[in-house]
Parts: C-alpha cells; structure tokens; sequence
C-alpha cells in the first residue's frame, strides 16, 4: 500500500514536470514569434525607406526630372508624351510604394502611426492637380481595396 501511494506520488510529480515543461516551451516560441514579428517589421520599414529614397534620389539628383516631376505635378496636360511617359513612371514609383505601406499597415507590420505620416505624404501629392488627375487616370493598376482607400480621402487620426 505504502509502495502505491509512493508511485502515484512519483507519478503526480513527473505530470507536473510536464505540464512545467510544456508551459515553459509555449512561453519559449511565444517570445521567439515576438522576436520575429518585431524583426520582420524592422526589415519592411527599412525596404520602405530605402524605395523611397531611391525615388527622392531620382528626383532630387536631376534638375530635368526635377522640372519634370514639378511641372507634372502642376498639369500633366502642359507636358509632351515624353515628358508624360517619364511622369507615369515616377508616378508609377510613389503610389506602387504607397499602396505596398497601406498593404503592410492591413497586415499589421506598419505602425498606425507610421502609415499616418506616409498617407498624409500621399494626400499631399494627390492635392497637385497633374496628380490628381494621373490617380484619376491610372488608378485601375492597383488593388481595389487600395483603390477605396485613397478615394475615401481619409488618414488615420483625421
């Protein structure tokens, strides 16, 4: 009698070793999935900072894209087909990078906070009549959801 109180002692004692060791192992991946979350989203606002630079890059580096880019950005009826195509592109460069922070802000790697101060950024370039008459245009090359986004004029914590 006293050998089975004693087993079930044991028993009761490794179930519990167990039960520890499983709560310690969750706990484990838990801290290991935070990590890695906090690691991915690093990695995305550092790809999404390191685009748009390229883009200021182009912008900022070439007085005739610079010209063309604020002439555009004015009425993109005032310039030639080559001067739109150029345009289309720098255009096709800022909203592929504003519609990829809006994807990643709808899967929770982008901060609200972040994504407010690039949609304010966008908003800003949608206010330029040659702009706003390109997304008018062009708009069907991006993800209706994107699409419904910037057409309801809205940025978080407006």
């Amino acid at each position: 009698m006293v050998l089975a109180q004693i087993s079930l002692s044991i028993g009761d004692v490794t179930d519990i070793v167990q039960t520890i060791a499983v709560v310690v192992s969750l706990i484990y991946v838990a801290i290991q999935v935070r990590e890695g979350t906090r690691a991915a989203k690093g990695a995305t606002y550092q790809s999404i900072i390191t685009a748009f630079a390229e883009i200021e890059s182009r912008i900022s580096q070439d007085a005739e894209v610079a010209g063309l880019y604020g002439s555009g950005q004015a009425n993109i009826d005032n310039l030639n087909e080559t001067e739109k195509a150029r345009f289309n592109e720098l255009m096709y460069s800022l909203f592929n990078l504003y519609e990829n922070l809006h994807y990643q802000y709808n899967n929770k790697l982008l901060e609200e906070e972040l994504w407010a101060g690039w949609c304010q950024n966008m908003r800003d370039h949608l206010a330029q009549p040659g702009v706003a008459a390109w997304w008018k245009s062009k708009n069907y090359l991006y993800a209706k959801s994107f699409c419904k986004y910037v057409n309801s004029g809205k940025c978080p914590r407006d």
